[in-house]
């Protein structure tokens, strides 16, 4: 029986502070791969809920970049995964891109960091 993984990281960061407003968000879900290489998919799935947008196709590219920034950093074969942008949280006045690049890169880091987990003895 071939072993299936799944390891989901966040990123959210929702600030209320008056002049300074900013949200913006995402999971990272790393499956164990269908096929060798991996791939990377990004969905336009909202937080929270089951619903969609087709408006954030720039919060997706920042967060796939910010997503592939952090592999090249840290060294690390997104390959070895298929990997899952998803979840967004999205405001229409307080989102920013860059808040997406910086997201996706905390979400991964979480991620590996609960796939890379040894179990309890």
């Amino acid at each position: 029986m071939v072993q299936m993984r799944r390891a989901i990281g966040a990123g959210y960061l929702i600030q209320q502070s008056p002049g300074a407003e900013m949200v913006g968000g995402l999971e990272v879900v790393l499956r164990s791969p269908r096929s060798v290489p991996g791939g990377i998919r990004v969905t336009n799935t909202l937080w929270q809920s089951e619903g969609t947008r087709e408006d954030i196709a720039e919060y997706q590219s920042q967060a796939l970049a910010g997503l592939k920034a952090y592999a090249e950093e840290h060294n690390v074969d997104l390959t070895q995964f298929d990997v899952e942008l998803c979840r967004f949280v999205v405001h229409d006045v307080d989102s920013m891109p860059k808040l997406y690049f910086l997201a996706a890169q905390n979400a991964l880091e979480c991620a590996l960091n609960m796939w890379n987990r040894k179990p309890p003895a």
